[in-house]
Order: structure tokens, then sequence, then C-alpha cells
């Protein structure tokens, strides 16, 4: 395995496409870039930038993030078009525009909202499971989720949501089946 390790500092190059293992303290993303596995401390994306997995306290993004196994972090705020795997992070905060494909999000606090100045005409997520402690989503169509206090906003369409305290559902939301479990 060819682990890539770089001082402490930005890597701030347009276009780059690393095969190996990438071991940085902050990774400042303003164009094209590809990792087969990052671990940063914190991760900062104003382009595209695709990972098949990695690990990081915190990804701030306004662009194009693609996980095409999973990410593990403390801290997600991303804006505009995530695809993904997994993303497991405490807190995640996404502002999705267009269509946004995550099969597993799991965390503590979990906010998913429409971005509202975009081109895009639709903006969804669209996820398999949605498993946190606090959940608050937007424009997310689920197969499920489970939390502890969950509120489903407008434009969701759930499958099943199971709560263990509170649960909220917008009128214009649709939920197939509610459990309480303790």
């Amino acid at each position: 395995m060819i682990i890539f390790e770089f001082p402490i500092g930005h890597l701030p190059y347009l276009h780059r496409t690393v095969l190996g293992e990438t071991c940085v303290h902050q990774l400042s993303n303003k164009g094209v870039s590809s990792f087969k596995f990052l671990k940063a401390t914190e991760i900062v994306n104003t382009g595209m930038m695709t990972l098949e997995e990695g690990m990081t306290t915190s990804i701030y993004s306004n662009g194009y993030l693609k996980f095409t196994r999973g990410i593990n972090a403390k801290n997600i705020r991303a804006k505009g078009n995530i695809q993904a795997v997994s993303i497991q992070a405490d807190h995640i905060e996404l502002s999705i525009s267009g269509i946004c494909h995550i099969r597993s999000l799991l965390g503590n606090f979990i906010n998913v909202h429409a971005e509202r100045k975009t081109l895009s005409l639709k903006r969804q997520l669209e996820c398999s499971e949605i498993i946190g402690e606090e959940i608050l989503v937007h424009s997310t169509f689920a197969n499920y989720i489970k939390g502890t206090s969950v509120k489903i906003g407008p434009a969701c369409i759930v499958e099943e949501l199971v709560y263990s305290d509170t649960w909220t559902i917008h009128p214009t939301a649709k939920v197939e089946k509610v459990i309480k479990i303790q």
C-alpha cells in the first residue's frame, strides 16, 4: 500500500487523482479531486470531490461530493449534490440541490433540507436508511427512518418511521408506517 503523507497545510492543486492512501491535516479542494482513501482533520470542498472512503473531523462542502464506499466524520456540513453509500457523523447538515443518493445516513444530529438558491428544479434526497438521535428532514424519500426525536418536513415520502420520544409529520409529507419503540 502506498501512503502519501503531506505536511500540515493545503493541497491547492486544481485537479488531482490519488490512488493510494492520503493523510493530510487540511485538504482544500477548489477543482476536481479523486482519492482512494483520505484521512484529514478538515476537508473543505468547493469543487468536485470523489472519495472511495475516508475519515475526518470536519467536512465543509459547497459543490459535488461522492463517497463510493463511505465517510466517517465528526461534523459534516455540505451544500450541493451528494452521492454516497454511507455517511456517518455526529453532526450532519445537508443542503441538497439536484437528486442526491445516500444509501445509509447515520448520526446523532441530522438535518436535511433543500437548497433554496440553486438552478436545479428538483431537489430531493433518496435514502435507504436514516438513523440518528435528533432528525429533521425536508425533501427526502426514505425507506426507513429511526430516531429519538424525528421531524418529517415538507415534500417527504417515508415508508417506515420508528421513534422513541417525539415525532411530527408535515401535512404535505407522506409516511406509510409509524412505530413507537421504548
